[in-house]
């Protein structure tokens, strides 16, 4: 199958194995108490995180709540212009101004679903790599990386995303996920993507925010 070209960039932010000493950074991230730090494990315990500093955090935005899961709504998480929430001060974390909270996800049917959360940050990208070493960022494209994912099929679980392919989709029925860091300008974006065949047994795993908001 020929891959679009919007496909084809979206992949690139994939490519690439993970090294050791970057699983092992992350392996150490399990206890993390930082909201930048639970992003950056990319999985369903950063909304238990905005939970446990909702009061920090609704000193800033308006923060919702269920069981022990929170979020912050956005204008529209299908527009990437109201996809941000923004603070009403900087939150600072580790030296990082964090501005906002984002969350945008886009269709492309027959080339998947894909869910981006985090933060904007006042600060360069370079600035943000500087006080988070321990990501073992790559460079992909007009991003930087961490973290990559594979779910092979809807039974398995994650692991590591080897080299992958140029030109070469992922296997139908597979999931990835990753850690991404975008130059917005001078500033950045931080945040965590999941994408390709995201069924709803997999996005309540991920995102179980938006099957508490669903329900209230």
């Amino acid at each position: 199958m020929t891959r679009k070209p919007f496909q084809k960039h979206l992949l690139s932010w994939m490519l690439g194995a993970i090294s050791a000493p970057a699983l092992a950074a992350f392996a150490s991230t399990a206890n993390a108490t930082t909201l930048t730090e639970s992003l950056m494990k990319c999985d369903a315990s950063f909304f238990n995180a905005l939970y446990e500093h909702r009061a920090e955090l609704g000193k800033v935005a308006k923060v919702e709540q269920r069981d022990t899961l929170a979020w912050i709504s956005v204008p529209d998480r299908t527009e990437r212009a109201k996809a941000i929430a923004a603070f009403s001060t900087p939150l600072i974390e580790n030296g990082l101004r964090l501005t906002g909270f984002y969350d945008f996800y886009f269709d492309l049917g027959d080339g998947g679903t894909y869910y981006f959360w985090g933060f904007p940050i006042e600060q360069s990208p370079e600035k943000v790599m500087a006080a988070t070493p321990q990501a073992g960022w790559r460079k992909a494209g007009e991003y930087y990386i961490s973290n990559p994912q594979i779910k092979l099929t809807p039974q398995a679980s994650w692991q590591p995303n080897p080299a992958a392919a140029a030109d070469i989709e992922p296997t139908p029925g597979s999931a990835e996920k990753v850690v991404m860091l975008s130059d917005e300008g001078g500033t950045s974006l931080l945040m965590c993507s999941i994408q390709g065949s995201v069924n709803g047994t997999l996005l309540n795993q991920e995102r179980p925010d938006l099957a508490r908001r669903a329900a209230q």
